[in-house]
């Protein structure tokens, strides 16, 4: 017998995604109003569910208001669903589509034939509202990155840890990562310092190339040699192959790599090691994506540090080493929109969101 799922499409799509992506119905009804239709969310969703495997089908027209309205689309669409197993799923829409949608369905379809569930998401449970004797599901994890992204309206591009080499370099450095982390108290003005020298503040060049692909001057020199933990520092740069250093006031950087790594990008390192020990399902560092309905060449991109998905829920972190005790309250301020912004609408209503 055919399966047929009918959804009542809302500003949330995970509710109505992941039951979907856990059973693989033959068929998805994805019942909309004008409004759900103007804001492109079921054309949204069923470029997931194609993504996915999962044929689909998008009813349009569902009234807002008035129940009454409601009733008769519902019977309508009923009518026409004979010799097929029916899964409602009454969690989007508002709640007169619920009711009336749950009302009808009832009432038209109980012969044996009829499931109507709940994605209570809060809690990671499918709810089975009919027939009443059945158990609730636990919610499988069925998400990754890019699928997450997809429900937000984010098209994902890439992320610098998709790459095998990256990956490699970042695992062989993870002992010095984990360093710089746990003696980030003692090394603040050490990572100033090298900041200094590859970036070139304080009126010289840097290391870097105005293009930024390539090193210019690799050769750079501290004002005194590296002393205490400084020194501990640059003798575990050294044997991480990242610079030449000898003991002295003069250093090499020897890749543009390197000079990036050292200039501040461990930090993501570090929270992608962190994360990925702590054995969440997708992690992903130097994430970059696009908004929905923007060409691939043309687009801005949104760049995340690190986007972990897990049990169906996105973490977002934004990396930052830098002191936010200086008392440029703009610049803290900034941050912290940025990365709230990014956190909401890359991660809906269960995204969390960590500033670093």
């Amino acid at each position: 017998m055919t399966s047929i799922y009918v959804a009542l499409v809302s500003d949330q799509l995970l509710p109505n995604l992941i039951p979907a992506m856990m059973e693989k119905p033959s068929q998805v009804l994805l019942v909309a109003s004008d409004d759900m239709v103007s804001k492109g969310l079921p054309q949204r969703l069923q470029k997931i569910l194609k993504d996915q495997g999962i044929g689909s089908e998008v009813r349009t027209g569902l009234p807002s208001a008035g129940l009454e309205r409601i009733r008769d689309y519902a019977l309508e669409l009923a009518s026409e669903l004979t010799d097929t197993s029916i899964t409602l799923n009454a969690t989007g829409g508002n709640k007169l589509m619920s009711i009336a949608f749950v009302d009808v369905f009832k009432n038209l379809l109980s012969g044996g034939r009829l499931r109507i569930i709940y994605t209570d998401t809060a809690h990671k449970m499918i709810e089975t509202l009919f027939p009443l004797d059945e158990p609730a599901i636990p919610l499988t994890a069925v998400l990754n990155v890019p699928v997450y992204l997809a429900t937000q309206g984010l098209t994902y591009r890439g992320a610098d840890s998709d790459g095998e080499q990256w990956c490699e370099k970042a695992i062989a450095r993870k002992s010095l990562t984990k360093f710089f982390a746990r003696e980030a108290h003692q090394l603040d003005s050490f990572f100033g310092a090298l900041s200094g020298l590859i970036h070139g503040n304080g009126g010289r060049g840097g290391v870097f190339s105005d293009s930024g692909d390539q090193l210019t001057a690799p050769k750079q020199a501290f004002s005194k040699p590296p002393r205490g933990t400084w020194k501990k520092a640059m003798v575990k740069i050294v044997e991480t192959g990242l610079v030449e250093w000898s003991g002295g006031t003069e250093l090499h950087f020897n890749t543009v790599d390197a000079a990036r790594y050292l200039s501040g990008f461990w930090l993501e390192e570090y929270a992608w090691h962190v994360v990925r020990d702590s054995g969440l399902q997708d992690v992903r560092c130097g994430v970059e994506c696009t908004w929905e309905g923007t060409s691939k060449a043309h687009a801005p991109r949104n760049e995340f540090d690190l986007l972990a998905v897990h049990d169906n829920r996105l973490l977002v972190i934004e990396c930052k080493t830098l002191r936010l005790d200086q008392g440029d309250h703009v610049k803290e301020q900034n941050i912290v929109t940025k990365l709230e912004s990014l956190g909401r609408n890359a991660g809906g209503t269960f995204g969390t969101s960590l500033l670093l």
